[in-house]
């Protein structure tokens, strides 16, 4: 069955299908989930949330499906709510915010067990007075301050890449990522769980042709990850060998060097091939035939 990515007015956003972990705080204690955490609908918490869902009689909550949603591409009734699960991350540098609604389940976890939810700040002074929260006179309530009206916030290009082309991922996010590095082995190498998510010279020092004294020049250059249907430069984005089988709301992943001011030293593919695979998977054809249409792509380049 096909992955839900939330309602199309608050989609899910991450990167899905990837192998490795990521460390969260929940329960007090320190815990291991996927790699992928968040980035589609899903129980995450169902046997895994230490306490409430890891024992003989779990908490109805635990089964309740929910994803991580950009605060700022979120319309729906429930407003979203800051993760304490991954307290100092980031996408695109607004936190990390979840969504239950939006995988159409309710929401029978926050009031209990995040208390330092902004939505269960009681007064406009408490509210205010943590840094992530925004007391809104207008709902007579408190949010995230993304929520309640932050989102107009210039971002950094250098960081998050060009306004027309932004990374995709989970900044500052602790855990590992499996990056194939050899597409032809399929040979995995671990990269930390974070990687793609800002500019960054990813490579250098982790693949292995980029650690040592003499590594190659693309070593040092600056990428990340982004969503082809998102993305419209000059340069089109290249479609990842690191991450083969996965995707962001339900596009495969690719990598663009010129979001981030740098050119592609890496990738030995033509432009045109680049912009026809990124047309192919952001078209209808795509949403339903996704291997047809990617067959037919290379049949004419």
């Amino acid at each position: 069955m096909p992955h839900s990515y939330g309602s199309s007015k608050c989609p899910c956003v991450g990167i899905d299908e990837v192998g490795g972990t990521t460390e969260v705080t929940a329960g007090g204690q320190k815990v291991d989930y996927p790699a992928d955490l968040g980035a589609r609908c899903q129980a995450w918490d169902e046997k895994r949330a230490p306490g409430d869902c890891t024992g003989a009689n779990p908490a109805s909550w635990c089964s309740k499906q929910w994803c991580y949603v950009d605060p700022c591409n979120c319309d729906i009734p429930d407003i979203p709510k800051i993760s304490a699960y991954l307290p100092d991350a980031k996408y695109q540098g607004k936190p990390v915010y979840y969504s239950y609604e939006t995988c159409g389940a309710k929401d029978e976890y926050t009031t209990k067990n995040h208390k330092e939810a902004c939505v269960n700040q009681p007064s406009k002074d408490v509210c205010n007075g943590k840094p992530k929260c925004k007391w809104s006179d207008d709902k007579n309530k408190c949010g995230g301050k993304d929520v309640m009206g932050y989102c107009l916030k210039p971002l950094p290009v250098n960081t998050w890449g060009e306004n027309g082309c932004r990374c995709v991922g989970i900044d500052n996010q602790p855990g590992t990522l499996e990056v194939q590095v050899d597409e032809n082995s399929g040979k995995t190498t671990e990269y930390p769980a974070d990687t793609g998510a800002t500019c960054g010279s990813w490579d250098l020092n982790r693949h292995p042709e980029c650690k040592g004294a003499d590594k190659p020049g693309w070593c040092t250059d600056r990428w990340c990850f982004v969503d082809p249907c998102s993305c419209n430069l000059d340069v089109p984005p290249s479609r990842t060998n690191y991450l083969p089988d996965s995707n962001f709301q339900g596009n495969p992943i690719f990598y663009s060097f010129a979001t981030c001011a740098t050119e592609n030293r890496y990738s030995k593919t033509h432009k045109k091939r680049h912009a026809e695979e990124q047309a192919v998977v952001c078209s209808s054809a795509w949403v339903f035939t996704p291997v047809a249409a990617l067959l037919l792509s290379i049949m004419s380049a």
